[in-house]
């Protein structure tokens, strides 16, 4: 049984100076009393092992009259013989701290500091403690806040490696880390950049005791940020049901109102865009597409895969499969850029979403009736009638419980039974010429939009270099070449549709600028000023 310490004899404490500034330095690390107490207790604990046996067993604690701390060493009483000084005391010895102490028992008697352990030696352990305990409190602190936005500046730049290289952020009371692979690849920051980013994970390290990682391509960056603009976002009126991206160069985001006076996209854009302006500026650019939630999935595939038509929606639940047929003239609308909008929609609504023009989904329904004709079971008039009624595939046949399938002349169980049989020998042996077809169309749409794109870029490339011949500057780089424009101003332009000094100079008054722009007034009488100075000087310097 362990005595306890009031019931032993009190020794003397050690007598650091650090026990008197004990509310001082609690303060100045920002770390609670005890915290500081219990750093101090197992540093001197730990100095105590090392330097003497690591066999003691010892406990601290604070004499708050006294000021000062107070180790007591536990040991089992023994007859006579001692074998381990450090573990082990006699019974007469252990009479003089006990009187009713027994033979078997322990004993926890004061451990003498100011003889045995350097004072130094302990003063610098307990500053490691200290600085241990103040690393673990803002370690706790930060793994609270993970999935929170904060703000912080590039204190340095490691790695000139776009994917590889870091940036070390100043957080406040810690420093946190960007990698380059967390941040849109062609988004350029710089040592002294204010940057915004999400906390997406906080880890222990070994030597450093954590890392703090941001990142400012994770979807729940660019949530973070609603939440930060749209005040209806922060009241619960307007929920972000979810946000798909492809960083840095479109976003797709699904919001819906619990109040239904509410528009929830016109709360995200905000009174003349400015709201998703000030967002699609922070991204540098990233375009974002704000569409409703439904929970009816299909409705949902049609907001998302905005801005094209939905015709029809074809949709498959056992493969959570939709074909979303689409006007002829807007397919390369609806697919976008190498996918992107079909991707990101898909990503969204948690489907696969498979876009069709009406022609070729004409076309395939005619290849399913072709297979239907195929067919032994029924004649040409089944298939037709079967086909008109929904059943448009062999799948559709399979797949269908035979209480589906209708009251036609001459049909019941049994020969439905046989349909359905073989239906499904034929998809085994010959497989589905739809799907098929349906993969070959897919992949002809985006090969001939990135033949098209190709082409595009090259027209682009050609048409600014011819401009280049000219004028030797791009209308990019014509205005960032502007007093008083940077990065930021640029793309702040691009949002409001100004992208050269034509296109500022076009605005009837500052007043319009400034509003359309986002800009203060003074700031868009600066800009006008300048790209009237800066036309002037092109026009002199190409005669």
């Amino acid at each position: 049984m362990v005595k306890k310490k009031s019931e032993v004899k009190k020794g003397h404490g050690i007598e650091i100076d650090i026990a008197d500034a004990l509310d001082g330095l609690s303060r100045d690390k920002d770390i609670d009393a005890e915290t500081i107490k219990l750093a101090i207790g197992e540093a001197l604990i730990d100095t105590a092992k090392r330097k003497i046996s690591k066999d003691l067993d010892l406990e601290c604690e604070y004499n708050s009259d006294d000021k000062k701390f107070e180790l007591y060493q536990f040991k089992k009483v023994v007859e006579e013989f001692v074998e381990n000084e450090f573990t082990e005391i006699s019974f007469d010895e252990a009479l003089e701290y006990d009187p009713e102490i027994t033979i078997g028992e322990e004993i926890g008697i004061p451990f003498e500091m100011n003889t045995r352990i350097d004072a130094y030696v302990a003063r610098t352990a307990i500053i490691r403690k200290i600085r241990e305990a103040e690393k673990k409190m803002v370690f706790n602190e930060f793994k609270m806040r993970v999935g929170e936005l904060i703000t912080g500046n590039i204190k340095n730049v490691e790695g000139d490696d776009k994917k590889s290289g870091a940036f070390v952020v100043d957080i406040g009371k810690t420093e946190a880390v960007l990698y380059a692979k967390d941040k849109p690849e062609k988004e350029n920051l710089r040592l002294g950049d204010k940057v915004q980013a999400i906390i997406v994970k906080v880890e222990e390290m070994p030597k450093d005791g954590y890392i703090v990682k941001l990142s400012r391509k994770d979807p729940k960056f660019l949530i973070k940020l609603f939440e930060k603009e749209v005040p209806e976002i922060y009241e619960g009126v307007v929920e972000i049901k979810d946000a798909v991206r492809d960083p840095g160069k479109r976003a797709k985001v699904a919001v819906y109102s619990t109040d239904s006076d509410t528009d929830p996209v016109g709360a995200c854009v905000g009174l003349k865009g400015q709201r998703v302006k000030n967002i699609v500026t922070e991204l540098k650019g990233e375009k974002v597409d704000i569409v409703v939630w439904s929970p009816n999935e299909v409705k949902f595939a049609c907001n998302a895969i905005a801005p094209a038509n939905v015709v029809q929606v074809v949709q498959d639940d056992s493969n959570r499969t939709m074909d979303i047929i689409v006007p002829n003239e807007q397919l390369s609308l609806a697919i976008g850029k190498k996918g992107q909008n079909v991707k990101l929609a898909s990503k969204l609504v948690k489907w696969e979403l498979r876009i069709l023009s009406e022609a070729d989904h004409q076309r395939l329904e005619e290849k399913g009736l072709d297979q239907l004709s195929k067919l032994t079971t029924i004649d040409n008039a089944d298939a037709t009638a079967l086909y008109k009624l929904g059943f448009k595939t062999l799948e559709d046949i399979v797949d269908a419980p035979i209480s589906d399938f209708p009251l036609l002349p001459g049909f019941n169980k049994e020969l439905i039974g046989r349909l359905k049989d073989e239906a499904s020998e034929f998809l085994r042996v010959y497989g589905s010429e739809v799907e098929r077809e349906k993969e070959i169309i897919q992949k002809t749409y985006l090969e001939q939009l990135d033949d098209e794109e190709d082409e595009n870029e090259i027209e682009n490339i050609e048409e600014q270099e011819e401009k280049e011949e000219e004028v030797f500057l791009t209308p990019e780089e014509i205005v960032l070449s502007m007093p008083g424009v940077d990065q930021d101003i640029w793309i702040r332009l691009n949002v409001a549709d100004y992208y050269s000094i034509e296109d500022i100079l076009k605005e009837d008054s500052i007043e319009s600028f400034a509003q359309k722009g986002g800009f203060s007034f003074s700031k868009a009488k600066q800009i006008i000023n300048a790209a009237k100075q800066t036309l002037r000087k092109l026009k002199r310097k190409n005669g």
